[in-house]
């Protein structure tokens, strides 16, 4: 498998979504949810708790979509 590394930015958040969506973390259902954005997450690790992977992606997305996610 060849990977290319992309500047994450609102014209490559399909590669991201596809990323976490289908081939990251595939083996590991546990982290497969997080779309990074544990690292950009304001709440603590309680309101972290309580969260699902798809709370994650929708939050990833709207972060990326208005350029304040651009690394992960």
């Amino acid at each position: 498998m060849n990977f290319t590394i992309k500047k994450l930015e609102p014209s490559t958040m399909d590669d991201f979504l596809l990323f976490f969506d289908k081939i990251g973390f595939s083996d590991n259902k546990d982290w497969q949810g997080c779309y990074c954005h544990f690292y950009h997450f304001e709440g603590d690790k309680k309101d972290w708790g309580n969260r699902n992977g798809e709370a994650h992606r929708k939050s990833s997305i709207k972060l990326i979509s208005s350029n304040k996610m651009t690394v992960f």
